[in-house]
């Protein structure tokens, strides 16, 4: 699962949790399953930052 195959809608950020809790809202054209996006976020905490 790639973030290309997605269009982000909206963020929001909680600073005040240990760690920051983010909340993405975004549109697929195609279903994503849960066990996609968890590879996915699993794999942009493993990325280098930018």
């Amino acid at each position: 699962m790639t973030f290309q195959r997605l269009e982000l809608l909206s963020k929001e950020t909680n600073w005040f949790t240990n760690p920051p809790q983010v909340r993405l809202n975004v549109r697929a054209k195609e279903p994503v399953t849960p066990q996609q996006a968890n590879v996915g976020i699993k794999q942009r905490r493993l990325s280098p930052a930018n």
